[in-house]
């Protein structure tokens, strides 16, 4: 590994084994080389070791890590250590998560709301019995990510009151738990997912959001949030009532509809 890990002169890790290392490390910046391309079947074939985040900022550069595997416990903590942790400018494809978790921002200290944040992020893969996060008063805050999962049996979007801004969401397969409260600022929520072993929820709030998921087996839905830029597509939502603030109501075919968008209060062109 190569660098100081100042914000001048980064630690340059090259391979996760030494992402961990520096990621651990209290307070340092870290940037991987331009055009790294890690297969992570190549590293760590069964369970990818995890970082507890102490270091300032990790900018993956372009990177793409791909086939990235864990089993157990969480690929990505927060630690206390008193300022938000910056990920930036990376793309994780095919994850394949198996009872464990990506994030995990717990801190049980209502007064400590430092947390994880991805900046032009992109996630990718399947989550079978898992979480996407685990958070409290802390959180993950994204802007300008993408999500893209299959999940099975598994818990997406809740536990977090961070805003996901400028994202966008695709999740489809099985859901254990509610989704919610997801807030979502210019941002959109897309799939297919059906709740397993009872009837559950979804609620999200924000603004300039679209909530256009196809929901099975749930029962209520619902916005609450405080502004008037929230669409709904009602023709996704089942047998599920509608609950919450207002927020504007849509059929599939209003949602394709920039004229009847902007005339309900949502801009768009």
């Amino acid at each position: 590994m190569t660098g100081t890990g100042t914000a001048a002169n980064p630690y340059i890790p090259a391979n996760w084994g030494e992402l961990v290392t520096a990621a651990e490390t209290a307070d340092v910046y870290i940037r991987l080389a331009a055009g790294t391309q890690w297969d992570m079947n190549e590293q760590y074939p069964e369970d990818t070791p995890g970082i507890n985040l102490r270091c300032m900022e990790i900018d993956f550069n372009g990177a793409v890590i791909k086939n990235l595997r864990k089993s157990a416990y969480s690929l990505m903590a927060y630690s206390a250590t008193g300022h938000d942790v910056l990920l930036k400018n990376g793309v994780f494809s095919s994850m394949y998560i198996t009872g464990a978790e990506i994030f995990y921002c717990i801190g049980y200290d209502i007064y400590d709301i430092k947390g994880i944040k991805l900046f032009n992020m992109g996630f990718g893969g399947e989550l079978y019995d898992s979480r996407l996060w685990r958070c409290d008063n802390r959180g993950v805050e994204t802007d300008g990510c993408a999500f893209s999962f299959y999940v099975s049996n598994s818990n997406v979007f809740s536990e977090n009151n961070r805003p996901l801004t400028n994202t966008v969401i695709n999740v489809d397969g099985t859901v254990n738990n509610s989704i919610g409260t997801i807030t979502l600022v210019s941002s959109a929520i897309y799939g297919e997912v059906r709740a397993v072993g009872a009837q559950y929820g979804m609620s999200f709030a924000g603004e300039l959001c679209v909530c256009d998921i196809t929901l099975q087996n749930f029962g209520a839905v619902g916005y609450y949030g405080d502004k008037t830029t929230a669409v709904l597509n009602i023709d996704k939502i089942g047998g599920a009532t509608i609950s919450g603030n207002p927020c504007i109501q849509a059929t599939s075919a209003q949602m394709k509809d920039a004229a009847w968008l902007n005339e309900h209060g949502f801009p768009c062109k």
